[in-house]
């Protein structure tokens, strides 16, 4: 087609209008392929702008989420002991059938930390940025938080069954203290499992050098007890930093 007009534009067989004609068709075609370049080439600028602004905000949730990661396995490393000692004090006392304060089984508050996922495709952009090694200990942390998180909601659940104890709701019976025992034990399953994941979110830490001063808790940052009694008193096994 190009050598025909190419043949037609230059043989002065065709008139003059022809010619014309001619080189306006090809001048037009020309207008319209770069005009179809130029729109192709601003959607692939713009798909690439907000892909880029994407995976920034991405890095800086992800950022912030692991600070919070932190504070949330701060929190629970001081608050395992207490928990500990008072679900092996309640198995004690349904092994003995010894009376048990309502009190002493009411469970605290536990904290959550809420680690957002991203996609493979945004994960692998910020390997590109990051670098494997820091993309990859940023991402193992969403793991381990979300295994803090599995374990906390099955600590949880299962400290309820320790109401079976408590002798304002009936008679305590064998069936009923054997069934608060197991629940201790699934506890102090699940105690280990945290203990487990905030041991790799903190040997993440090196590689990942991010301000720690991000609020995580309703705008506040969040802090260990200071003791086992300020857990109890408080109801809370964490503070928030006002």
């Amino acid at each position: 087609m190009f050598a025909a007009m190419r043949e037609g534009l230059g043989n002065p067989k065709y008139s003059m209008r022809t010619r014309r004609t001619l080189g306006l068709f090809v001048f037009e075609f020309f207008v319209v392929v770069l005009g179809v370049l130029a729109a192709q080439g601003v959607q692939e600028f713009v798909k690439q702008r907000e892909q880029q602004r994407h995976t920034n905000q991405e890095l800086e949730r992800l950022g912030q989420a692991y600070v919070g990661a932190q504070q949330s396995g701060a929190a629970w490393r001081a608050a395992i002991p207490c928990l500990r000692a008072r679900v092996e004090s309640l198995m004690r006392a349904a092994a003995t059938d010894t009376p048990v304060r309502p009190e002493a089984i009411r469970r605290p508050r536990m904290i959550s930390t809420g680690y957002p996922g991203t996609d493979v495709e945004t994960a692998a952009r910020i390997e590109a940025i990051l670098g494997t090694k820091k993309a990859f200990a940023l991402l193992n942390v969403q793991t381990r938080a979300v295994n803090m998180d599995e374990s906390m909601s099955e600590m949880r659940a299962r400290w309820e069954k320790f109401r079976l104890l408590d002798p304002s709701y009936g008679p305590v019976s064998a069936a009923d203290r054997a069934i608060a025992r197991e629940a201790g034990v699934d506890i102090l399953m699940h105690m280990r499992n945290l203990e487990i994941a905030i041991v790799n979110v903190e040997e993440s830490s090196p590689d990942l050098l991010i301000a720690d001063k991000t609020p995580t808790i309703s705008g506040m940052g969040t802090l260990p007890v200071s003791s086992c009694a300020q857990l109890w008193a408080d109801g809370t096994a964490y503070r928030l930093d006002k």
